[in-house]
Formats: structure tokens, sequence, C-alpha cells
């Protein structure tokens, strides 16, 4: 359980600076 919450927070992680470097450009 512990392992896929944070597979989930890096997913989300990479998500969230995915779409920061799309507003940057």
């Amino acid at each position: 359980m512990e392992q896929r919450k944070l597979a989930d927070q890096a997913h989300t992680v990479a998500d969230v600076a995915k779409v920061c470097t799309q507003n940057m450009t």
C-alpha cells in the first residue's frame, strides 16, 4: 500500500511539473 501511494504521489508530481513546464513556454 505504501509503495502504491508513493508511486501515485510521484506520478502527480510529474504531472504538475509537466503542466508547469508547458505554462512556462
